[in-house]
């Protein structure tokens, strides 16, 4: 989680569920860490993929992810018919634990526009 959600990530878990819930997201992660993870590189998502989805889709990502979300989201702007991108000001890959009422509003807003 450090990678992306850079070396304050204890604390910001800690801080959004408690002590007991660090310790579950780090227990819960490990799955995904240990055995998801060696499949990612043969996950694949191409164009015919992306024009099969016909919903606007919103892809937010936080100001101060790193750069490499930011180049995943606009790739994937650019692949999906219906798309919008929105940064959330001074978040980062945690935003739904740091920014939650922000990150709510700019779901809302989308929702309200495009749906």
């Amino acid at each position: 989680m450090g990678a992306v959600c850079g070396p304050e990530h204890h604390r910001m878990v800690t801080d959004a569920l408690g002590h007991y819930g660090l310790a579950r997201a780090q227990r819960e992660s490990e799955f995904f860490f240990a055995d998801e993870m060696m499949t990612v590189p043969h996950w694949t998502f191409d164009q015919a993929d992306a024009n099969r989805i016909t919903s606007p889709v919103l892809l937010g990502y936080g100001e101060h992810s790193p750069a490499m979300t930011r180049r995943l989201v606009e790739r994937l702007a650019q692949m999906l018919p219906d798309a919008d991108t929105a940064a959330l000001a001074e978040a980062n890959h945690a935003a739904p634990l740091t920014h939650p009422s922000s990150l709510a509003t700019m779901i809302n807003r989308h929702a309200q526009r495009r749906l």
